[in-house]
């Protein structure tokens, strides 16, 4: 059990949500030759999808990585406690997939335009708003339960089925996530549905 997504059984548990990994690539308009972070990418199932559409390497950023993929370069830490500042060089993306609720988006803010060369970008995507719910679904021969809630802006979420994972994590408004990245990034382009706002950025010109 973790309450930040770092679970080692993620894969399974949330099996039925990592459909389509390579959409927010796409959506970026991501191409082979470019340099890739993926932040906070967990299994590696973004930097995967990026070795299969013809990339040779991808640097995996997280609290715990969990692939052992000899071309995916991973590396453990905190974004938070500043750990993006270990990485010494710069991406022409870093995408963040199903994640920003458990960052610092202030310290995103500053930290992300530091990764970017001068026609870098960022991208990610997130919910549009929480809300209460409990559901019981049979995915891929297993019977799963999955419950959330909110108090404010914390949204609380239960996932249960071949094992357990409670998180706790924010929640963004469009309106709080252009305000922290006004002062150092310039919004590219932009997608919202009824349930996922999706968001590039490039680093502001000098």
């Amino acid at each position: 059990m973790s309450f930040d997504c770092t679970t080692n059984k993620y894969e399974v548990l949330y099996a039925r949500w990592l459909q389509k990994p390579n959409e927010l690539l796409r959506f970026a308009l991501y191409t082979p030759q470019e340099s890739l972070l993926d932040l906070c990418g967990g299994t590696g199932i973004v930097a995967k999808e990026a070795l299969l559409m013809g990339t040779r390497e991808v640097t995996l950023f997280d609290l715990n990585p969990r692939t052992n993929h000899l071309r995916i370069n991973c590396i453990t830490g905190n974004v938070n406690n500043g750990g993006l500042r270990r990485i010494e060089r710069q991406f022409d993306l870093v995408v963040c997939r199903q994640a920003l609720g458990y960052l610092d988006l202030n310290r995103l803010a500053e930290d992300i335009p530091k990764l970017l060369n001068d026609k870098g970008r960022f991208a990610f995507n997130t919910f549009i708003k929480p809300k209460w719910g409990v559901q019981t679904y049979r995915y891929e021969g297993h019977r799963y339960l999955e419950a959330s809630g909110y108090i404010g802006s914390h949204v609380f979420h239960l996932q249960a089925g071949p094992g357990v994972d409670v998180t706790s994590f924010r929640w963004y408004s469009a309106d709080e996530i252009e305000t922290a990245f006004a002062g150092t990034m310039v919004l590219d382009r932009w997608n919202r549905t009824d349930k996922t706002l999706r968001m590039v950025y490039r680093k502001k010109p000098l």
